[in-house]
């Protein structure tokens, strides 16, 4: 089992043990209503028993994003600091966040988990909206 956060990329985040779900809301954004299979990108066929939560990013908040995720210091991230991430080598699409999201939890490091999961979101998110404009969330 385990908590998820659909986004309408279809890209599909598992939150890691005990990581907080409201970590996905510490980059910037706003609450939304529930976005539905009309909405931009979104094949959201989930069906919950669960409370669920509704957030958005829109082009605005990507360097809001940018600066928190440059904000983390050395000594919370010891490798692959935002600037350090060639985001080239990702397809933008949902296939290239599966992918990136694979690399990130096989090469940065950090000494406290909490920390990586959080800085790993924010990279997800950020990575989605490179390629869609308006990225929403439902999240348990």
């Amino acid at each position: 089992m385990g908590r998820y956060a659909w986004f309408n990329t279809k890209f599909e985040y598992k939150f890691y043990c005990y990581q907080p779900s409201s970590d996905i809301i510490d980059f910037g954004g706003s609450p939304c209503d529930e976005y539905s299979e009309s909405d931009e990108g979104s094949e959201n066929s989930h069906c919950h028993l669960h409370l669920q939560y509704n957030y958005q990013w829109d082009q605005e908040d990507v360097d809001e994003i940018i600066n928190i995720l440059k904000g983390y210091r050395f000594d919370e991230i010891e490798t692959y600091k935002f600037d350090e991430i060639d985001f080239t080598q990702f397809d933008n699409n949902d296939d290239g966040t599966y992918e990136l999201q694979n690399w990130l939890f096989c090469n940065v490091k950090s000494i406290n988990h909490d920390v990586l999961c959080k800085y790993i979101v924010g990279i997800l998110i950020y990575h989605q909206l490179l390629y869609i404009n308006r990225l929403k969330v439902s999240y348990e």
